[in-house]
């Protein structure tokens, strides 16, 4: 569990008050709902309600992407502070539009070269990236040879190189905005017969 401190309204002063986030459960909740209610039931305060729109976004990113919202409030509220360093520590800067989110870069290979041998003379693998650039998650199929996949992979996932360098190392098949990291089984499936279909007939 992490604590935030936020700057809440005390009629028509402001005061710090600290709220806790953890793992969250209660689907069809605010996560601060109980808290923002004690803060006003038991002293007379509110939590702002750009604070109270945030924290539901955070959970709504955070859900769709199958990811911790207690690391993504961490994260969050870490870019915001880093961005205005000149605000008091207890007036935590809470992002009310999308925010980067903590997703992981991830390649998989979803043709490999023995699959492949029917279309090309050479060695290549079908490569699906996921990954997060400017607060956007991507999924991109790129054909790099055999040979540079565990290099390429390795970049990747590390966040050495970005989405606009991923065609130095070969030919991008498709690329498209996601709203989330997660890619069915189906969707795999389809990828590879439009590939096989375009490309090894």
């Amino acid at each position: 569990m992490k604590k935030f401190t936020i700057p809440c309204n005390f009629g028509s002063e402001k005061h710090p008050f600290a709220v806790y986030v953890g793992s969250y459960s209660c689907k069809g909740r605010h996560p601060l709902e109980f808290q923002a209610r004690w803060l006003s039931e038991m002293r007379s305060g509110a939590v702002p309600s750009e604070v109270m729109e945030s924290f539901h976004k955070l959970l709504v990113i955070a859900e769709e992407n199958a990811v911790s919202f207690e690391e993504l409030c961490m994260y969050a509220l870490g870019q915001a502070n880093e961005e205005k360093p000149s605000q008091e520590q207890t007036s935590t800067n809470i992002p009310t539009a999308a925010v980067p989110f903590p997703i992981e870069n991830h390649v998989e290979v979803l043709l490999d070269a023995a699959a492949l041998r029917q279309c090309f003379d050479s060695s290549f693998n079908l490569l699906l990236i996921t990954m997060a650039e400017e607060g956007q998650v991507w999924q991109i199929s790129l054909i790099v040879r055999a040979e540079k996949t565990a290099e390429l992979k390795t970049k990747i996932e590390a966040r050495e190189i970005g989405l606009s360098e991923l065609d130095h190392y070969g030919t991008i098949q498709f690329k498209k905005a996601a709203k989330s990291a997660q890619i069915s089984e189906d969707e795999r499936r389809a990828l590879r017969e439009k590939f096989v279909a375009e490309n090894c007939s």
